[in-house]
């Protein structure tokens, strides 16, 4: 009867953990990876801003028909929010990275070692990152 409890106990657990969904932390971003976002987004921004100008200058000279005006007025005010919201996230994400440090650092590691808990160096990345 034990045995059985058991033998099912151990069954159980098993298959929790086998369907259980494991879970893996996003990879942390580099320095590198922060100035290369904020590249691609500055160059995102200068084609939202682009796009803007452009409908500015077709819609500038005043001889638009007004079936083609909401379409340019709608997408250069879209082209003026994203060229905005695009700049404002690269300098965000160039501040980020360039506040960021890492260096080499001893941490105690606890080690069990007959019954008794020793602390043992062991070397260490640490990665600040200013928020």
């Amino acid at each position: 009867m034990i045995k059985n409890a058991i033998l099912t106990m151990i069954f159980f657990s098993i298959s929790v953990v086998t369907f259980c969904q494991q879970n893996e932390p996003a990879p942390k971003l580099t320095k590198q990876d922060y100035l290369q976002k904020s590249k691609s987004q500055k160059t995102g921004g200068f084609i939202f801003l682009g796009v803007a100008a452009t409908c500015a200058a077709i819609a500038a000279p005043g001889n638009v028909s007004f079936d083609v005006l909401p379409v340019l007025v709608v997408g250069g005010g879209i082209g003026v929010i994203g060229s905005v919201l695009s700049f404002m996230s690269s300098a965000k994400n160039k501040r980020k990275a360039n506040s960021m440090s890492a260096s080499f650092k001893m941490e105690p590691v606890p080690v069990l070692s007959k019954q008794t808990f020793l602390y043992h160096s062991a070397p260490s990345i640490t990665l600040k990152i200013s928020l």
